[in-house]
């Protein structure tokens, strides 16, 4: 599944639909959650962006899930495909196990992008004319709603993450991603939609950052953190008054600051943080399913099939099934309600008919 929807860009709209369905449907199943953690890939041969070794299932899923989430931003806009990808990150978020640090760090990214979407039409709508609000369904209340709840939504991935039952002993590399950018959270810390849950992760920046946040020689105002030349990954600098193993100067090498992590997690209590529900999404059919599930299969038989069909006799398939190029994916969703309640009977909307 995860290797079907790596390629968004190649897919039609009907097959990406399709299977977020099967994957939100998938995660709301804890026992498939835990069991994808545990199961180890060594290699991803088809994943072309970045070598990716000793992954779990359940990593690959969130970075697939991320990355078309972030395409969706860039090039789609399709609110269905965005709320049910950051629906099956939150029904997945309790059972994050030994997350894999480009699966810890595509989170945080995927928080650092809807924020700076949310506060760049934030400010947009602060300086506009009446009548630009008035035309502009881009400066909508809907359009700064929507935005708000996906960033809420994203924000509670990260919160029901590092309060899961697993323990951040077991996820220390999501600890690492959000010390690294910790910076990212700061803009919105006071923001009456957010701060609940930018509290929490400043609550982990402040236990774990304690005795990396020093000054090292080599440290620079634009971050806490600093790239070890020797490695693609940051590391923090090291206080003052401390030097690494290695004999960097100021730095602090990734197995220094994963090592400070876990001895900081034997001291760490989950209920310093606020409680948030478990966000819980279940896929709900809309009132006609059929009307997008029977031409989604009969195309699928035209395709597989083997047969020779011809294209002017065919009737059923919908116009965006039949003549949808293979290597495009377009936004053929509108007004798709975004879920707003995340409590355990919150669901996530169906295809759209």
């Amino acid at each position: 599944l995860a290797g079907m929807l790596s390629p968004a860009c190649r897919l039609r709209t009907s097959r990406v639909y399709m299977l977020l369905i099967i994957l939100l449907m998938l995660s709301q199943d804890g026992g498939f959650v835990s069991t994808a953690h545990a199961v180890m890939l060594p290699t991803v041969p088809w994943f072309k962006e970045r070598l990716l070794h000793d992954i779990s299932v359940g990593s690959l899923l969130v970075v697939v899930l991320v990355r078309t989430t972030q395409y969706n931003l860039s090039r789609l806009q399709d609110l269905y495909v965005q709320t049910n990808c950051l629906a099956a990150l939150a029904n997945m978020a309790p059972c994050f196990k030994r997350i894999h640090p480009y699966a810890a760090r595509s989170l945080v990214t995927l928080y650092d992008v809807l924020a700076r979407r949310f506060q760049k039409l934030e400010a947009r709508r602060a300086h506009a004319s009446p009548v630009e609000l008035a035309d502009s369904e881009e400066l909508s209340d809907e359009a700064l709603g929507s935005a708000a709840d996906f960033l809420r939504m994203a924000l509670e991935v990260l919160n029901v993450a590092l309060a899961a039952q697993a323990g951040l002993q077991q996820n220390e590399h999501l600890v690492y991603a959000i010390l690294e950018r910790q910076r990212v959270f700061a803009p919105l810390r006071g923001h009456e939609l957010f701060w609940d849950l930018i509290e929490n992760v400043f609550r982990v920046i402040d236990h774990f950052g304690a005795g990396l946040s020093g000054q090292g020689p080599a440290s620079t105002k634009e971050s806490p953190l600093q790239l070890d030349k020797d490695s693609d990954r940051r590391t923090p600098p090291l206080p003052t008054t401390a030097r690494s193993s290695s004999g960097s100067d100021g730095v602090w090498s990734v197995d220094l600051v994963l090592a400070h992590i876990g001895e900081a997690s034997r001291s760490w209590k989950a209920d310093s943080l606020e409680h948030v529900p478990d966000p819980r999404f279940t896929y709900e059919q809309e009132s006609a399913p059929e009307e997008f599930f029977t031409p989604y299969i009969w195309s699928l038989v035209r395709d597989r099939s083997g047969l020779v069909w011809d294209p002017l006799r065919v009737v059923l398939l919908a116009e965006e099934l039949d003549d949808e190029p293979a290597d495009a994916l377009p936004a053929l969703l509108q007004g798709v309600d975004v879920v707003e309640d995340v409590d355990e009977h919150a669901t996530a909307p169906g295809p759209p008919a």
